[in-house]
Formats: structure tokens, C-alpha cells, sequence
């Protein structure tokens, strides 16, 4: 009896001695809300941008200030120690939210050296978002005004995740993801762009489509009309309206709002030839129709539902035929969907998948059922 109570006093004991080795309190560390990565004065060197929060800034009445403070280097870890020869603290990734990469640094380096820097660090969060500027410069996007929230970095993350349920116009892509793509079979990244806007006297941040890879480079980018063709083939979309342009006089101006989509690729391999099948089944509302004074009638409904299914079919094959022409690579993971389905096929033709994309053909399906439509009759 006596050794039980011996143990179970040891036990507590242990308990109360625990605790975490690296702890440290707020006034031991520097917040970084974001980091924009652009080449230095040296061609050769690295600028970083880091917006820091300020906690020692910060009061009830305005909570929350941020700092915009830079570091140049030889290697991105070189210009990451700089820093703090600039500031007390040692930098805390741990609520940091976005990575901003400039266009110039990537034909240089690549994404593959900028990406493995900081998916090796241990303190950087593996969920940060990674953002392509298309300004001139990363830093810029990070020295603008927030609209909503005084952390750019911070609302940047929201615009991103809000986009895809609200406008379907760019894609939410982690560190951790980006990392696994580069090292994935028949896949290329895709990642948001953002740039700068005019806002009354303010200069605030605007999500601006999606930028396309060929492998740890930059080949293109698509518009916000396009990433949504793109969202639907890949099947990341999950909200957003479409305007339908009907000709007849009574359906002009309808829009319909995406609910829910589910889109299926499918591949046949014939005669050295591949066909790809784009199976789009979407949930749509009714969200808005030109002026009438009375009700729809079922085969009114039947007609925006045709013209729905007109009008996706379309942006797909468009937007296949647009790549095929501009970009000469695959960018829809098509390649990805082979190595998995049928392995021995993609290491037959993997050297040779570009070329047979250029000239594969593509047949999409689509369809659209409209699970509201306000006033029925």
C-alpha cells in the first residue's frame, strides 16, 4: 500500500515539474505577420520584407500596430539572422501567415530553393500561404492599408480563404502543399497573385488570378475569370456566381450562384493519343434575373439551366484550348491523374506528356441542376 501511495505522490510530482523547453514570453519575442522575399541591391543577395507586429505599440483604444522592417543576405536564412542585428527579440513564425515571393526571384532561383528554406525551419508554420506578387516587387504588397484588418499580412490570409466561397477567382495554396507538389509526378503548382489598388487615398491589396509553373518556374498567369475555369476542371471550386448573358429578352441579366460543384477527369489512351473527359456536375441558385412581373415556369428554369451548362462547357474548353496554345504544359494535374490510375502508362510517356497534351483531345460534360429558383410556378 505504502509503495502505491509512494508512486502516486511521484507521479504528481512529475506532473507539476513539466513544462515547455523553448518557452518564451511576448516580451521575449518579434511577431512576424508576413515575409515578401525580392532580390537585393547585390543581383546575387536577397531582400526580405517582414511585417512585424508591435505589442509594445499596441492599447485598447488600437490594439494592434505593425512594422515593415528589412534585411538583405547572402542566402535567405543569412538575411533571416541579419535582422535580428536590427531588432532585441529573436523573429516567432508561429502566427505567421503569408509568404510573398516576387516574380524576378523566382526566374533566378526557382521556387523549389525559396520554398525548401522555409519548410526546413522549425518555427515556420507548414499552413502559411504562399502569395506571387505581380508587382514589380514583393515588398509592396506588404507596404499598403488594410481595409479590414490593420495586419496586411493577416487580411491577405482572409482574402485568400474568403475567395473561394464567395468569387472563385484565385486558389489557397499552404507551404506544405507547394512543397509536396514540386515533389509530386505530373503535377505543377499553380499559386494566388495579388497586386496593388487604388482605394479613395489608400493603397490596399487585390487578389489578381492565379500564376501557372512549369515546374519550379513561371510560365503564365491566368485572370480571376479564367482561375475560375481553372478551379472548376480542377475541382477546387466552391462558390462564386456566373452571369449567363442570355439573348432572350427576359433573361438578360441572370446570374446564377454556385453551391456546390463536383468535377471528374477521366483519361483514354488510344493510338499514342490521349482524350481527357471533364465530367462537371454543379449545384446552382438563382441569385438574379432581369425584371418581370410574373413567376418562372419550369421550362424557363429548364432554359437557364441549359444555358448554365452552355456556358461552363465553354470557359472549360476555352481555357484547355488557352493553355495548350500560350503555356505548351500541363497545369490541371492531368498528368498527376495518369501516374496514379495507371502507372506503367505515365512511366512509358512521362518524358513525353507535354507534347501529348498539346495534342490530346478534350471532352467535357456538364451538368447544372438549380436547386432554388425563387418563384416557381
Amino acid at each position: 500500500m505504502k509503495e502505491k501511495i509512494k508512486l502516486c505522490i511521484i507521479i504528481c510530482l512529475t506532473i507539476l515539474l513539466t513544462g515547455c523547453f523553448d518557452y518564451r514570453g511576448l516580451d521575449e519575442i518579434t511577431i512576424v505577420a508576413g515575409t515578401a522575399i525580392d532580390i537585393g541591391e547585390d543581383d546575387n543577395s536577397y531582400l526580405l520584407s517582414f511585417e512585424i507586429i508591435d505589442i509594445s505599440k499596441s492599447t485598447k483604444e488600437d490594439p494592434i500596430k505593425t512594422t515593415i522592417v528589412e534585411s538583405t543576405g547572402k542566402t535567405i536564412m543569412d538575411a533571416i539572422r541579419n535582422l535580428e542585428r536590427k531588432i532585441k527579440n529573436r523573429l516567432y513564425y508561429g502566427h505567421s501567415k503569408v509568404l510573398i515571393i516576387s516574380k524576378d526571384i523566382i526566374k533566378r532561383d526557382g521556387l523549389s530553393l525559396i520554398i525548401d528554406s522555409f519548410i526546413r525551419d522549425i518555427e515556420v508554420r507548414e499552413t502559411m500561404n504562399i502569395v506571387i506578387s505581380n508587382e514589380a516587387t514583393a515588398k509592396e504588397l506588404l507596404n499598403t492599408d488594410g481595409v479590414t484588418d490593420p495586419v496586411v499580412s493577416f487580411e491577405m490570409e482572409r482574402i485568400i480563404k474568403s475567395d473561394n466561397k464567395s468569387v472563385g477567382s484565385t486558389k489557397n495554396v499552404l507551404l506544405y502543399e507547394v512543397f509536396n507538389t514540386l515533389k509530386s509526378k505530373g503535377s505543377n503548382v499553380v499559386l494566388p497573385l495579388f497586386k496593388t489598388v487604388k482605394n479613395n487615398e489608400e493603397t490596399i491589396i487585390e487578389s489578381d488570378g492565379i500564376s501557372l509553373f512549369n515546374k519550379d518556374k513561371i510560365i503564365g498567369s491566368l485572370t480571376p475569370t479564367e482561375a475560375k475555369a481553372y478551379l472548376f476542371i480542377t475541382n477546387c471550386i466552391e462558390g462564386g456566381i456566373i452571369n449567363l448573358n442570355m439573348k432572350e429578352k427576359d433573361f438578360g441579366n441572370t446570374v446564377v450562384e454556385i453551391r456546390k460543384n463536383d468535377t471528374l477527369v477521366s483519361f483514354d489512351y488510344k493510338d499514342g493519343k490521349f482524350t481527357f473527359y471533364i465530367d462537371a456536375n454543379t449545384e446552382l441558385y438563382l441569385d438574379n434575373i432581369s425584371m418581370r412581373d410574373s413567376p418562372l415556369k419550369l421550362n424557363e428554369v429548364d432554359k437557364i439551366k441549359k444555358a448554365s451548362e452552355e456556358r461552363i462547357k465553354n470557359k472549360l474548353i476555352d481555357l484547355v484550348n488557352k493553355t495548350k496554345k500560350e503555356f505548351k504544359t500541363d497545369v490541371f494535374d492531368f498528368g498527376n491523374i495518369i501516374y496514379k490510375r495507371d502507372h506503367r502508362l505515365w512511366s512509358k510517356i512521362r518524358g513525353d506528356f507535354d507534347e501529348l497534351f498539346i495534342n490530346s483531345d478534350i471532352k467535357v460534360n456538364s451538368k447544372v441542376m438549380i436547386t432554388n429558383a425563387a418563384l416557381v410556378k
